[in-house]
């Protein structure tokens, strides 16, 4: 490692200490974030000379979303010079983590695993004890009264509040509170300090009061279904205040105007770079129909359907609202005939006729677009993607392109071994196409699957954290991600005489088409509990088939196994291996024939659920429960 890097950056750090003194008048909540910022940057010292660079990466990020809370206290000069010291910092950081070789994943040693008596959990759908805060009745509502235009019905600021389980996961930052310790965390901080929520709706002290005791309680759900949005546990009448917004009414296809056709690119192109994330103007967010139909803002209700000319939105796009000016601002004006569209969608009730109304606008727009392209052409936009998502993670490393039939290889490595990685992975194809019964004369996918080859473990996490927006679990070494317009792969890079390429990608292949199968979606811990028994299946020499299964006894001896997979958006390694070893299970020999009309049903179109029920006469929980003995 370079260390003169370091202590380069840790005299910067240093320096900027010192030289941030005289900054303008704050507000002291501002003056506390100014502070924070500047604490935490001489603990970076210390990080960086006991060389614990993963633990000054956390650092610098927390450091990052403070700096950008203090964007409109400080002055311009100010903020700017506070920026660059802060991208000095994480630029030298980057360059020192870049002298990290990126190492391929080890096999874990099987040693004999310790019985442990499972640790008990609360029972989800039974009342909180005496005395306890019940969170259907007493902390959903608050949520849904102060929460919904923001976090309910969107992810402003990476936090959803839809549901219990997206609350105690917290937002792509890092859990906002700790159960049993209700005088800390992110979530508490923000009410104490009335940051949030904004507008009118702030909450009283008794409702402050009554979170940090549920917190401090243990934040139990006593609710019957934890991945249930909130609005809908809330009882009649209990949610004080509780203006949830206007329900999404679905078009019939009689309309003369759609609103995926005629409404939504024009709200994409002119309106949703102002009125999305944390500075919307107005207070009015439109990333998706949900927050378009429903968010209030700071001039009322936007829409009032089947009254064009009574809509605040109409009335802000012929420029004759009482409040505020002409729509957009400081832009040409729509064109009559976009408004008279406009008016036409609201007069037919203001409906919708797109797959998800939680769904951003810019993605349905795009998902509409590749479907519409040809194989090719959807190709060709993913390498576009692909360079664009490199660029955004590793913007100082240009990377080189393979292209094969059925797949793209990107990376910074020799052009020779690009090109062997490249007929490695056309080998893995068509064993993984062979294993779902497909011919191998066709891509699993259409579009193909872009494959990122990560020489390094910084390249991996940074796209991890930058195109992804999450911390990659420091168990985990390879990962993919697919919808209708993108579809890649993470993997390390090859070595020589290193067999964990071949099962890293296989695992990626088919993944990717599993996720491609069925309609609504398929739970993350079927696609990689499928995907790594299928790469097992067509590489068991691999190394990584090793891992996987050494890593399945150490995992089985925690507790909660089910509820620890079932529901999750992202596993870990412990999630990994139980979801693998579900999935073994499930597809052994005495039940390949029920596995094999699973497969086969989702390729037909049929939801997962559905799929499940038809093949095995059960649902995922029952058969975990079969499985863990839970």
């Amino acid at each position: 490692m370079n260390f003169s890097r370091v202590l380069g950056t840790a005299v910067l750090i240093a320096s900027f200490a010192i030289a941030s003194q005289a900054q303008a008048e704050l507000s002291p909540r501002d003056q506390a974030k100014f502070d924070a910022v500047k604490l935490s940057l001489e603990q970076a010292v210390s990080l960086y000379k006991t060389k614990k660079l993963e633990e000054l990466g956390m650092l610098l990020q927390e450091v990052e979303v403070k700096v950008g809370e203090l964007k409109n206290a400080l002055p311009a000069d100010e903020f700017a010079g506070l920026e660059k010291r802060l991208g000095a910092a994480q630029r030298l950081l980057k360059n020192a983590l870049d002298d990290l070789p990126m190492k391929p994943a080890t096999p874990a040693k099987t040693t004999p695993t310790p019985t442990k008596t499972p640790a008990k959990t609360p029972a989800k759908g039974t009342a909180p004890t005496a005395g306890g805060v019940s969170f259907v009745r007493e902390i959903a509502p608050i949520f849904v009264k102060a929460c919904t235009g923001c976090h309910i019905n969107g992810a402003r600021g990476g936090l959803s509040l839809r549901t219990y389980n997206d609350i105690m996961k917290g937002s792509t930052a890092g859990i906002i509170f700790t159960p049993g310790k209700g005088d800390g965390g992110a979530l508490l901080e923000q009410l104490a300090t009335s940051s949030m929520p904004p507008g009118p709706n702030k909450l009283t002290q008794m409702e402050v009061a009554s979170i940090v005791n549920w917190i401090n309680q243990g934040a139990k759900f006593d609710g019957p279904d934890p991945t249930a949005p909130l609005p809908t546990l809330v009882p009649a009448g209990t949610a004080p205040g509780n203006n949830p917004g206007m329900q999404v009414a679905r078009a019939t296809g009689n309309e003369k105007v759609s609103f995926m056709r005629d409404i939504a690119p024009v709200l994409n192109e002119t309106c949703v770079r102002c009125h999305a994330g944390q500075q919307a103007g107005g207070n009015f967010e439109m990333a998706n129909f949900n927050q378009f139909i429903s968010n209030r803002g700071d001039s009322g209700g936007a829409i009032t359907p089947g009254n064009p000319q009574g809509s605040v939105l109409i009335q802000k796009l012929r420029g004759t609202a009482t409040k505020g000016g002409r729509m957009p601002r400081n832009r040409e004006p729509l064109s009559e005939e976009t408004i008279k569209k406009f008016e036409t969608w609201v007069a037919e009730g203001a409906k919708f006729d797109g797959e998800d109304p939680a769904q951003s606008i810019d993605f349905a727009l795009k998902v509409i677009k590749a479907r519409k392209m040809t194989h090719d052409e959807l190709a060709e936009w993913r390498v576009d993607m692909a360079l664009a998502n490199w660029a955004m993670s590793n913007p100082s490393n240009k990377p080189d392109v393979v292209r094969a039939p059925t797949h793209t290889i990107i990376g910074r490595l020799p052009v020779a071994q690009m090109e062997e990685a490249s007929k490695v992975a056309a080998a893995v194809h068509d064993k993984v196409a062979q294993a779902f019964r497909l011919p191998t004369t066709q891509p699993l996918l259409k579009g193909k699957l872009s494959i990122f080859v990560f020489d390094k473990r910084f390249e991996y996490s940074e796209h991890s954290r930058m195109v992804e927006k999450r911390d990659p679990p420091k168990d985990v070494v390879a990962h993919w991600r697919y919808d209708v317009v993108d579809g890649y792969g993470c993997v390390p890079a090859p070595r020589d005489g290193d067999t964990a390429f071949a099962g890293n990608v296989a695992e990626q292949f088919a993944g990717a088409y599993i996720e491609s199968l069925g309609k609504g979606g398929v739970p993350r811990w079927f696609a990689v509990g499928a995907a790594r028994m299928i790469a097992a299946r067509v590489e068991p020499k691999s190394v990584m088939v090793k891992t996987w299964d050494d890593a399945v006894a150490p995992a089985m001896s925690g507790a909660s196994k089910i509820d620890q997979i079932l529901q999750a958006r992202d596993l870990d390694g412990t999630g990994s291996a139980l979801s693998y070893h579900l999935v073994k299970f499930m597809s052994a020999k005495q039940n390949s024939i029920r596995f094999n009309q699973l497969i086969d049903n989702m390729k037909r179109g049929t939801p997962f659920n559905n799929a499940l029920q038809q093949a095995y006469g059960v649902d995922a929980k029952k058969l975990a429960s079969m499985c863990f003995g839970g």
